[in-house]
């Protein structure tokens, strides 16, 4: 199986209220509960591609408040892609790789939803969080092609550390391994937030005062090390 990925190019970016997986303030049929993470148009354009390696087990359109969907078979979850508008490039049956592009993003938004169980059947917990449906995003950042890199991140094994260069905070968030570039406080507030959004704790910080002639490529290392990532 490929690796894990983003459904679009490029890094992670801060979402609005109500996009995140998990309990949002926008009330949503039985409480407020929302079953899959919303990739903006405002944000986010273009193709939308394929998160890992898998099967099309679906393709088409399925009905009012879904639209068209494509769902994949990825081992053993069930990805859904919804609300993306009707341009896709795909077919039922179709094996497709991770990066693969599968449509074209044509509305507000795309909805992606994992699950384990036969993605129909979930589809009646829509609004109730039993565990059916999963987080995304632990999943897709992972990094990893076993379950194992999303194992880690549910135990929160993601990290953010933090090194001062020439007086001024110079702040990497490491989410599973994959490093973001932090160049401002809203950055790494943005950060901070979607971490503890999406697994429920707050990350933590890690600060060493760069040593004298320590190429900062050599501190990442360094610091990835001393934190155990």
């Amino acid at each position: 199986m490929g690796i894990w990925r983003l459904p679009f190019d490029g890094v992670l970016k801060p979402y609005e209220e109500g996009q995140q997986f998990g309990q949002t303030s926008y009330p949503r049929g039985r409480g407020y509960f929302h079953d899959g993470y919303d990739f903006g148009s405002a944000k986010y354009s273009g193709n939308f591609k394929a998160v890992n390696d898998g099967t099309v087990i679906y393709a088409g359109y399925y009905g009012s408040g879904i639209g068209y969907a494509i769902v994949l078979q990825i081992a053993d979850y069930q990805v859904m892609y919804q609300e993306f508008g009707s341009t896709y490039f795909v077919k039922v049956g179709d094996k497709v790789t991770a990066g693969q592009p599968l449509g074209t993003l044509t509305s507000t938004h795309l909805h992606l939803g994992i699950t384990k169980k036969n993605w129909q059947t979930a589809l009646s917990s829509w609004d109730i969080d039993d565990g059916t449906w999963l987080n995304p995003i632990p999943i897709l950042t992972s990094g990893d092609s076993t379950d194992e890199g999303t194992k880690n991140n549910d135990k929160g094994m993601m990290k953010m550390f933090a090194y001062k260069l020439e007086g001024r905070p110079e702040v990497y968030g490491v989410w599973g391994n994959k490093v973001f570039h932090l160049t401002s406080q809203e950055m790494y507030n943005d950060f901070q937030n979607i971490v503890l959004d999406q697994t429920g704790k707050p990350c933590k910080t890690y600060s060493w005062k760069l040593p004298n002639n320590q190429s900062t490529v050599d501190l990442i290392g360094l610091m990835a090390e001393k934190a155990n990532l």
